[in-house]
């Protein structure tokens, strides 16, 4: 009867989960701890200590689970797999179990599947970024100056000329301003021809052809409430000017080496499009335009 015993004893089958939990708590390891160290989840760890193995991912993957938590303790990884084959009534496959590399495989694949996915949500963020900033602080698009086809300009004589914006900057200056017709002085007289003796014809002085007066090249001088406003591009700008009357004066685009210089009402508010490719002077005195950030520009002079 003793003996009937004893073999039944010996044959019970073993939960090999209760020595690496034995073993483990000997160490002063928590669940969390092992987890750690074999890539796994803290149930994972408990599943293996309880015997709970049909909650794992399938025989194949419990076996390797206890030989690598067997080896992380110190003890005989071949023994207590065995011990999972009698208690679980399992047979071990023909070939070498897997090793811990095989088993971290599913967990390194996830791992790899998420550093993925959070590399495409930063270039996805970044591209983001780019169009937003693009949009609030990049050359404003051709289309803004469409709306805008006539432009009125005030002549120096006192007339209104209507230009559309396609014509060149230079041309519409040129329109506006009117030449100031040089009076020519009258030809004097030779001394002592003004008297004439007694009983002598008197000589008509002949006018004498004078040379045409040269104009004098002088900078304008702005009128009264007037500004003066010049622009040198020294890179492709878009630029548009706006007197203290709402006149828009000009709004295009202006080329690299191009020029603009006009008088009207002040203040002028004044955008450009590029900060970088203007020099602007007002009433004489340079503007400064460094230290912005923006490649973009919305000025008000003459305040």
């Amino acid at each position: 009867m003793n003996t009937s015993n004893s073999e039944s004893a010996m044959t019970t089958p073993v939960n090999p989960g209760e020595r690496l939990r034995q073993s483990r708590e000997a160490r002063h390891w928590s669940r969390a701890e092992v987890a750690l160290q074999l890539h796994l989840s803290e149930d994972a760890v408990r599943y293996i200590e309880d015997g709970l193995f049909d909650k794992l991912p399938g025989a194949t993957f419990a076996r390797g689970y206890i030989r690598s938590y067997a080896k992380l303790l110190g003890l005989d990884a071949t023994e207590l797999a065995h011990e999972f084959d009698q208690f679980t009534g399992t047979q071990p496959a023909a070939s070498t179990p897997q090793g811990l590399s095989k088993v971290q495989e599913p967990a390194r694949l996830s791992h790899n599947v998420l550093r993925g996915g959070l590399f495409a949500l930063s270039l996805v963020a970044v591209g983001i970024g780019v169009l937003w900033w693009q949009e609030r602080y990049g050359e404003p698009p051709a289309r803004t100056t469409a709306p805008i086809e006539r432009v009125e300009v005030d002549t120096a004589d006192g007339s209104t000329e209507v230009l559309t914006l396609d014509e060149p900057e230079d041309q519409a200056v040129q329109a506006a301003q009117v030449p100031i017709d040089l009076l020519e002085p009258p030809p004097a007289l030779p001394e002592g021809e003004g008297v004439t003796a007694a009983g002598e014809t008197p000589m008509v002085a002949q006018p004498t052809p004078s040379e045409p007066a040269e104009a004098a090249v002088a900078a304008p001088v702005p009128a009264a409430g007037e500004g003066r406003l010049q622009i040198s591009f020294i890179e492709d700008c878009w630029v548009q000017v706006t007197d203290a009357n709402g006149k828009v004066h000009v709004a295009q685009l202006k080329k690299k080496g191009e020029s603009l210089d006009l008088s009207a009402p002040a203040p002028m508010q004044v955008r450009l499009g590029f900060v970088q490719g203007a020099q602007i002077t007002y009433n004489g005195e340079p503007v400064d335009l460094s230290g912005r950030r923006s490649q973009t520009a919305n000025l008000r002079l003459g305040e």
